[in-house]
C-alpha cells in the first residue's frame, strides 16, 4: 500500500535500550511492526483498528511506568548523579519513543487522538 511509507517509524536501532524495563519496550515497538505487516498483508481495518488501541493503552501503561520510575529516581536520589542522571535521560527518550509510536497509531488511524478502552 502507498500509505504504507507514511509508517516508516523510529527504527529499533534508535530504541533507547538502557531505560527502564527497555525490554518491555522493545516488545511493544516490535507488536506495532506486526501490526503494520499484518495491514499491509490485508488485515480488516476493523481489526487493525481494534488491535492498534488494544496495543496503545499497553504503550501508555508503559509510558506511566517510566514517568513513575523517573519520579522515585529524582525524589530518592540526587538527579545529577552520574548514574541517576543517565537513567532519568534513558527512561525520558524511551518516554519520547512511546509517544512517537502512539503518534504512528493515531496517523494509521486517521486520528486526532486514541480513545482509551472502555
Amino acid at each position: 500500500m502507498a500509505d504504507d511509507a507514511a509508517f516508516d517509524e523510529t527504527e529499533i536501532h534508535t530504541l533507547p535500550t538502557m531505560s527502564t524495563h527497555s525490554q518491555r519496550l522493545v516488545e511493544l515497538h516490535g507488536d506495532w511492526r506486526d501490526l503494520i505487516d499484518a495491514k499491509a498483508r490485508g488485515l480488516a481495518a476493523s481489526a487493525f483498528a481494534e488491535a492498534v488501541r488494544d496495543l496503545a493503552a499497553r504503550i501508555v501503561a508503559h509510558r506511566a511506568t517510566l514517568f513513575d520510575a523517573n519520579a522515585t529516581l529524582q525524589a530518592e536520589h540526587d538527579a545529577s548523579a552520574r548514574g541517576v542522571s543517565a537513567q532519568l535521560e534513558a527512561n525520558q527518550d524511551a518516554i519520547k519513543f512511546c509517544t512517537v509510536m502512539l503518534g504512528e497509531m493515531r496517523a494509521a488511524l486517521g486520528l486526532t487522538s486514541i480513545a482509551a478502552p472502555a
